[in-house]
């Protein structure tokens, strides 16, 4: 039985786990050299210079453009 914590912040991870989903497959679709473009445009936000969300996002974008490369490379 899942606790009273995990059973309030499920519907969070879910919408997470969506996100990060969606975001994958939108990286899917870039070369190679637009996942490094994307990678440096990660660094610019800061926590006063854009919407947050993008401020919130970049790192989240960063992490999943560079495993997409780690894993073209692999293969």
């Amino acid at each position: 039985m899942a606790t009273t914590w995990k059973k309030k912040l499920e519907p969070f991870a879910q919408a997470w786990a969506k996100m990060e989903e969606s975001i994958s497959a939108g990286l899917d679709a870039k070369s190679d050299k637009e996942l490094k473009s994307l990678i440096k445009a990660t660094q610019r936000p800061t926590s006063t210079n854009c919407w947050y969300a993008i401020y919130h996002v970049a790192e989240i974008v960063n992490e999943e453009a560079q495993r997409h490369l780690y894993q073209r490379r692999k293969k």
